[in-house]
C-alpha cells in the first residue's frame, strides 16, 4: 500500500482520506483507534459521527492526487490523507507557507495534529504488516465497478449514438 502525505496538515478539524476501495476497511478500523487532534478523549471516528457521519472521511482517489497513479498504473492500493478545516489554509503554495505560519493558524496544535496523523498511518501499516489476514476488502472493487457501470448505463443511448 502507498500512503501519500503531501498535504497532510492543512488544518486540524476534519480528516479526509482519498482512498482506493481496497483500503476502506483498513481505514475504518484505524480511525476508531486514533484520538482526534482537536477533541481530546474522542477518536477521529467518534468525532466524525458527531458531525454527520464517518462516511464523510472516505472519498475516492481523484485524478490529480499523488497517490492515484500507484493504484491506476501499478495496481498498488493507495490513500491520500489530509487534515483540513472548514476554511482553507490560505498560504499553501505561496512564499508565506511555513511551519511557523501553519503552527500559528492551528493555534499551536501542529505537533498534536502531526502525531494523530502519524498514529493513524502507523496503525494501518502495522495492520498490513502483522495481521495474519490482510484487512483488504476485495469485494469493494466489485461494488465500485457496479456503481460506475450503473452511472454509465444511464448514458448508454448517448454513448451508443456517438
Amino acid at each position: 500500500a502507498y500512503f501519500s502525505l503531501d498535504q497532510a496538515i492543512m488544518g486540524d478539524d476534519v480528516l479526509s482520506a482519498y482512498t482506493s476501495p481496497l483500503l476502506v476497511d483498513l481505514l475504518d478500523a484505524a480511525v476508531r483507534q486514533v484520538e482526534h487532534p482537536k477533541h481530546a478523549g474522542q477518536t477521529i471516528y467518534s468525532q466524525a459521527e458527531r458531525e454527520g457521519g464517518s462516511w464523510r472521511i472516505m472519498k475516492p482517489l481523484y485524478l490529480n492526487s499523488g497517490a492515484y497513479s500507484f493504484t491506476a498504473f501499478a495496481g498498488v492500493p493507495a490513500m491520500e490523507l489530509r487534515f483540513t478545516e472548514e476554511r482553507a489554509y490560505p498560504f499553501v503554495n505561496t512564499p508565506l507557507d511555513s511551519a511557523s505560519r501553519l503552527q500559528e493558524v492551528l493555534g499551536g496544535r501542529l505537533g498534536v495534529t502531526g502525531r494523530s496523523l502519524g498514529e493513524l498511518v502507523g496503525e494501518m501499516v502495522l495492520r498490513l504488516a502483522h495481521d495474519h489476514i490482510l484487512p483488504l476488502r476485495i469485494t469493494s472493487y466489485a461494488q465500485t465497478v457496479l456503481q460506475f457501470s450503473a452511472q454509465l448505463n444511464k448514458h448508454s443511448a448517448e454513448l451508443q449514438s456517438r
